[in-house]
């Protein structure tokens, strides 16, 4: 067997970053083979780095289709350790032992063999007991209880070695969960006995991921958990043995009071249709639950929880319009309590409930229930009237813009740009994640760009701490004057208001007379911060300045700084690269 692997294609795959990266670890690769697999070649080495890292590269048709190492960045197969195999399979295939292909050797074995072959793999490598354990058997899937039990047995997480926060090791759950949701996408016609192990099944990964749960994490348990609970609403549509039923029941109940149940997760999978398919007297117990958890449970956060959840359970028919308005309420969420209201038509209520509450609410939120009555000009007024609320101006401008109130649109970003909109009263990320770049929008809006532009430039040098994002603003605008005059308030020697890049930038569009000083002091700067990306930057500014002040000039630089910083190998080197020493 032999196997083609291009250097554009690999290039393609690992990207320059990496495969330059990689070169000082081709020559030191080994364990080099290739085996043919499913129409595919697998080509493995050993990396030896800090340690030593098995690295794996799958072919097909000439092309890279999977990398994986088991470096600390290559579990993605991008690191520098797939690129210096990539680079050895290029340059040097001949070098990679040529290894049957894995069916021909299985098929080469008889049960004992395998059998023997098994344990000594374990006897290696323990950790892949849950993959023997987890895969199922050749009768069928009866046995996916037990499989999800010792899936869940074998987890291996010691949460104060956990530097990270990055929770257990669920891999080897993800293809029972594709089982169990297969088995779900064909739930009509699976037999009394098959549903009976489906319950079984869903069950068992409920007090699984009840066992590992941590509340101050998200560990990706959340799919597992919507994935049962779906399971158990279609599982109590269907007419079950009493037994069952109350089994699928009381795992619906157990999971509220170990995840909760939100409306997001309700409405995402679909639940809000299986509720309402359940039987009354099933719906009632569930709300029943509900009120009962919430009325017991000490801490605000869950009861606020919980009274969203009984909310959402609950159908206008449910609850009179007091009750509803308690339990809004009592979700702490002020836009629950303002939709409540406008649902039952109380509608100046709901406008003086905008700003009640722990905080005034950003007109995002609640949108839609004044769309839906005809009142936007309502919610722009009282917009109008809290732009302190993180989100109200960018959403009165976007109000402006598509009923093409331009005037009034550019006067508020006019006024976000010399005013300023940091220090917002009340922060309201949910539904806004950031704001507007006001200097952005006023640019599209304006009628008059270089007034206002003249007029922010004015406000920003009022504050010399600022003086980086003018510079950055007067050079993308072309204005080198104004540029020249942010650099010149820091006098030569002292530490400079704006970055020795920008410096340089600005630099290497002036004259030779007005450049050379400036060049002077970016390099200086770059030097004293010391670091190679600074003394990279030096020498690009260096190279750039050759053709305006002259090649003899940079050279009697550079001589300068060798002789003043004689021990700075780093320095050395990368002026050397670029071509100066």
């Amino acid at each position: 067997m032999t196997f083609t692997l291009s250097r554009a294609d690999s290039l393609a795959y690992i990207g320059d970053r990496e495969w330059k990266k990689g070169q000082s670890y081709v020559r030191g690769l080994t364990g080099l083979s290739a085996q043919p697999d499913l129409g595919h070649t697998v080509l493995r080495a050993s990396a030896h780095g800090q340690e030593k890292y098995a690295v794996t590269v799958t072919l097909n048709a000439g092309e890279v289709a999977e990398a994986l190492c088991s470096c600390p960045v290559g579990g993605g197969g991008g690191c520098k350790h797939v690129a210096a195999l990539l680079a050895r399979a290029v340059d040097d295939p001949a070098s990679f032992a040529v290894l049957p292909a894995l069916d021909e050797v299985l098929d080469g074995m008889d049960t004992a063999q395998l059998r023997l072959l098994v344990r000594r793999m374990l006897k290696r490598e323990p950790e892949l007991l849950a993959l023997l354990l987890t895969v199922p058997r050749a009768a069928g899937g009866h046995d996916l209880q037990r499989r999800i039990e010792a899936a869940f047995a074998l987890i291996d997480y010691d949460p104060e070695e956990d530097w990270g926060g990055e929770g257990p090791d669920l891999s080897d759950l993800e293809p029972l969960l594709e089982e169990v949701q297969a088995q779900l996408s064909g739930l009509d016609v699976l037999d009394e006995q098959a549903r009976t192990h489906l319950l079984d099944a869903l069950l068992t990964f409920l007090n699984g991921c009840a066992e590992i749960d941590n509340e101050d994490y998200d560990w990706g348990i959340t799919e597992y958990v919507s994935t049962a609970r779906t399971g158990l609403l279609r599982l109590l549509a269907l007419e079950l043995p009493e037994h069952e039923h109350e089994n699928a029941l009381d795992g619906l109940q157990e999971s509220i009071g170990d995840f909760g149940w939100d409306e997001g997760e309700m409405e995402a999978e679909g639940q809000f249709e299986l509720l309402a398919a359940l039987p009354e007297d099933t719906q009632h117990m569930l709300r029943a639950f509900v009120h009962g958890l919430m009325d017991a449970t000490p801490e605000t956060y869950r009861r606020r929880a919980l009274a969203g959840t009984l909310l959402a359970l609950s159908s206008e028919t449910d609850l009179d319009p007091e009750e509803e308005l308690r339990l809004a309420r009592a979700t702490g969420n002020q836009a629950e309590v303002v939709r409540v209201l406008f649902r039952h038509g109380r509608i100046e209520e709901a406008i003086t409930a905008l700003s009640k509450g722990g905080r005034p609410l950003a007109p995002q939120e609640v949108e839609t229930e004044f769309q839906e009555r005809d009142l936007m000009p309502r919610l722009e007024d009282y917009a109008r009237s809290h732009l302190r609320v993180f989100g109200a101006r960018a959403w009165l401008y976007g109000r402006y813009c598509e009923t093409g109130r331009t005037a009034e649109a550019h006067a508020l970003a006019r006024e976000a740009v010399l005013t300023g909109t940091d220090e917002h009263e009340y922060y309201t990320s949910r539904f806004l994640t950031r704001d507007l770049n006001w200097l952005k929008e006023l640019h599209v809006i304006s009628p008059d760009w270089p007034a206002d532009r003249e007029a922010y430039i004015a406000r920003q040098w009022t504050f010399p701490a600022r003086s980086g994002d003018l510079m950055r603003f007067v050079l993308d605008e072309g204005l080198l004057d104004w540029a020249e005059r942010i650099v010149n308030r820091s006098p030569a020697g002292r530490p400079l208001l704006v970055s020795a890049a920008l410096v340089g930038e600005l630099a290497l569009q002036l004259p030779a007379d007005r450049a050379r000083p400036l060049i002077l002091r970016a390099v200086a700067e770059h030097v004293a911060s010391q670091g190679r990306d600074h003394y990279s930057a030096a020498a690009r500014l260096l190279c750039g300045a050759e053709t305006l002040i002259g090649q003899d000039e940079v050279a009697a630089i550079v001589r300068t700084l060798v002789q003043e910083y004689p021990r700075r190998t780093s320095l050395k080197a990368e002026l050397k690269s670029a071509g100066l020493l």
